[in-house]
């Protein structure tokens, strides 16, 4: 697979691979909310997390996670935003860095598997590109 191309990996269906040859960020993980009574938890193997607040969600929402984006904050000027989330199509400001950087990676060879997701439903999708060095 191209190192431009965007991988998907659906929980449930076979694990994707970073065929790069260094670490890579995942771009996005979204989901619908398991329970509203509980935090969605997201890691990677390398010891970053983030933390959605169960005051933040309800059950059954759509939850968006994009871990880097550009934002008009007026006037057309665009700033960086990192882990910009939307739940139920509504931008939140609750996400919360609990260990590491909070920006999720795939190590080179590594799989999807590396990255854990408590409190999304079954079928959740995370989406990364292969990362070569020059």
């Amino acid at each position: 697979m191209l190192a431009h191309t965007q991988q998907t990996h659906t929980d449930g269906a076979a694990e994707v691979t970073n065929s790069g040859n260094v670490t890579t960020f995942v771009e996005e993980i979204a989901g619908d909310v398991t329970s509203g009574a509980s935090d969605i938890v997201i890691s990677d193997g390398i010891g970053n997390e983030i933390t959605i607040p169960a005051a933040s969600l309800t059950t059954g929402q759509a939850v968006v996670i994009k871990f880097i984006k550009m934002v008009d904050s007026g006037d057309g000027i665009y700033v960086t935003e990192y882990n910009y989330t939307t739940v139920a199509g509504t931008q939140i400001k609750t996400v919360q860095t609990t260990d590491g950087f909070g920006i999720l990676q795939i190590v080179s060879v590594d799989i999807t598997a590396t990255i854990t997701v408590a409190n999304l439903d079954a079928g959740y999708t995370i989406k990364f590109r292969n990362a070569y060095s020059s």
